[in-house]
């Protein structure tokens, strides 16, 4: 609870900025389909247009969904960013303090991924929306991946493949996520894998990275 307060402190002057003149207008303030709102047609758009060199419909959406409820009052749209990099820090820290069961070290990870400068252009820009929203359902990937390590089951592995579909519809260049055979480890698929590849008859074991992955037995340390 400290963290996101903190958080949100160190990021609450958003809530008065405006939106830039850089990509913001493309993305939000010029483009007709997000002005609109939330409808069918800007949906139909959003998963079959590739604008301004992105194929992001689940970002374009929440664009639209800004637009549906606060109009262009920018400061909602900022807010929007920050509730969502809110809600990936709650989730990091939780996973990895279930991960690892290290209370100190998951929240200073925690801690620098909330605080860390790099983190502010995602954060205190609109056209930037692509980067939290993606964040977020990759955390809830790692989330899902730990829950299925724990109690292997098909539906939780369907999870895992659903959340990292919804990340890379958020954004395209999302790092990879694991691939496995009931818990045994044996490839990582990631965004290179994807990006290019047009045969999509493909099965994901000729796409993945299987080759030199290290593993390591439970409760191995670095000492």
């Amino acid at each position: 609870m400290g963290l996101t307060i903190l958080t949100a402190v160190v990021y609450a002057a958003v809530r008065t900025h405006g939106f830039l003149h850089f990509d913001d207008n493309t993305y939000v303030v010029e483009n007709g389909a997000v002005r609109a709102g939330l409808t069918w047609e800007g949906v139909k758009w959003a998963l079959t247009a590739p604008y301004a060199g992105n194929w992001h419909p689940l970002t374009w959406v929440s664009h639209m969904l800004d637009v549906q409820f606060f109009g262009m009052d920018a400061g909602w749209h900022h807010l929007t960013n920050l509730f969502l990099h809110l809600a990936s820090t709650v989730l990091l820290l939780r996973v990895l303090i279930r991960m690892t069961g290290a209370v100190a070290a998951s929240t200073l990870v925690a801690a620098l991924f909330a605080l860390h400068p790099l983190h502010v252009e995602s954060v205190a820009w609109i056209a930037e929306r692509k980067d939290v929203l993606s964040t977020f359902w990759w955390v809830l990937t790692i989330t899902a991946y730990a829950a299925y390590v724990r109690q292997p089951r098909a539906w939780r592995y369907a999870i895992v493949g659903l959340c990292f579909a919804l990340a890379l519809m958020s954004k395209y260049r999302t790092s990879g996520v694991p691939v496995t055979v009931g818990t045994k480890l044996v490839g990582i698929l990631s965004n290179p894998h994807l990006r290019f590849e047009k045969r999509t008859e493909l099965k994901v074991r000729k796409l993945m990275t299987k080759d030199e992955l290290i593993t390591v037995s439970v409760g191995t340390t670095l000492d």
